[in-house]
């Protein structure tokens, strides 16, 4: 079982609802699949974390979508912050 599939059964047991499972699903199926098992580990070992990206993922799309260059700023700065803190 390549990472993928691994990932894809972490999402669809998780308590996201059908379409956010799908989007979800998209987005990861498009990074190589060697780069997916840390994102294993981490849903593995907290599962909440697939709400908070899934979220993130959303907010990305939103500014993406409005062309709105302040939000995805405020986007990748909390990003920061999370990653400085998981260190």
């Amino acid at each position: 079982m390549n990472n993928f599939e691994i990932l894809k059964k972490i999402i669809k047991n998780s308590n996201l609802d059908s379409l956010s499972k799908k989007l979800m699903l998209d987005f990861w199926q498009k990074v190589k699949d060697e780069n997916l098992a840390p994102v294993i580990k981490l849903f593995e070992e907290d599962p909440s974390w697939i709400n908070k990206i899934y979220q993130n993922i959303k907010l990305k799309e939103k500014a993406l979508k409005e062309g709105d260059g302040d939000l995805w700023n405020n986007i990748l700065k909390e990003e920061e912050k999370i990653l400085s803190g998981l260190e």
